[in-house]
């Protein structure tokens, strides 16, 4: 029921607007970082209410961990191993690359959807016209939906295992 006025805003839009309204791109992204802004406030406001705020931050030490340096606590004693922070910056700023990497690769994918749906819908004039673009329009569905068929077999493998009994006698 929450997302009746979402799908009402979109149907309307289309009826109103027509395929690929920029007003109804910009609307539906301005409703989603929302929706997310909205979500961070109520995920904290449930952890404070179920008594588990700050639970996801504890941290454990891995024991292969050097430091650059040991400081050792002067209250406690506890040595505690330091890395520093530009140091540290370094090793992030290696992933930028990557990011780009993967953030051109996914814009290209699509792009090249959008640009093979508007094709089929706007210019294509072919045999077939309505069933490539229904089948256009309807394809991260049916994507969706291969990959939800796939996912039974797929964790009925990993379960196999765990099902044994691996207590030995």
């Amino acid at each position: 029921m929450a997302l009746a006025a979402i799908a009402a805003f979109g149907v309307s839009a289309w009826a109103i607007f027509g395929n690929f309204s920029p007003t109804y791109g910009l609307v539906n992204s301005l409703l989603c970082v929302g929706f997310v802004e909205y979500w961070k406030f109520q995920q904290q406001e449930l952890a404070i209410r179920w008594g588990v705020k700050g639970v996801s931050s504890i941290e454990i030490k891995r024991k292969d961990f050097v430091g650059e340096k040991v400081v050792r606590d002067r209250l406690t004693g506890q040595e505690t191993h330091i890395f520093s922070a530009p140091k540290r910056m370094q090793r992030q700023l290696l992933q930028i690359p990557f990011v780009i990497a993967a953030s051109l690769a996914l814009g290209t994918v699509i792009a090249t959807c959008f640009g093979i749906e508007i094709f089929i819908s706007e210019v294509y004039n072919g045999p077939f016209k309505t069933w490539l673009v229904y089948c256009a329009a309807f394809e991260p569905d049916i994507e969706t939906w291969l990959i939800l068929l796939g996912l039974p077999a797929h964790h009925h493998h990993h379960n196999l295992p765990a099902s044994r009994d691996w207590r030995f006698n």
